[in-house]
């Protein structure tokens, strides 16, 4: 059974993508969120335009993207990561790319896992609760990163 997310994708591209991404990569199936997901195409359906409805949307997307997470390895999520910062050695500014964020998490803990999409990584490492207090509210670049420990 496929999670067909598309008839609802506009609500939020990002966040439909990594909720595949995760199915996908942590080949995840769970009948109640398929329920759950069928129930909010139908009411998106009904009233495409109604902004009550596509905030219902966004919270249930949340939701499920929170119940994968738990089921999934991964223990740490950064949120609004920018796609490009100064960097810290070369004083210039790079992309943030899954190789920088992986080398900085290094500093915490050992990585095991990690996953980067539309500006939030999900990450396996050691030392989650450490890192969390540490980085959470932190700057980065022109944005305020924010972490949250699953």
């Amino acid at each position: 059974m496929t999670l067909n997310l598309s008839p609802i994708r506009f609500v939020d591209t990002g966040l439909c993508t990594r909720i595949e991404s995760l199915l996908i990569r942590h080949s995840l199936n769970d009948v109640s969120l398929h329920k759950k997901l069928k129930d909010v195409t139908s009411l998106i359906k009904a009233n495409p335009r109604s902004l009550l409805f596509k905030t219902k949307v966004h919270e249930v997307l949340q939701k499920i993207e929170k119940n994968l997470l738990k089921k999934s390895n991964y223990n740490l999520v950064i949120r609004n990561i920018p796609k490009m910062a100064i960097s810290f050695d070369k004083r210039e500014l790079v992309f943030v790319t899954c190789a920088s964020i992986r080398d900085t998490m290094k500093q915490f803990g050992d990585v095991s896992s990690l996953s980067m999409k539309y500006g939030v990584a999900y990450i396996e490492i050691t030392n989650n609760l450490y890192t969390h207090n540490t980085l959470n509210k932190m700057q980065l670049g022109e944005n305020i990163i924010t972490t949250e420990v699953v």
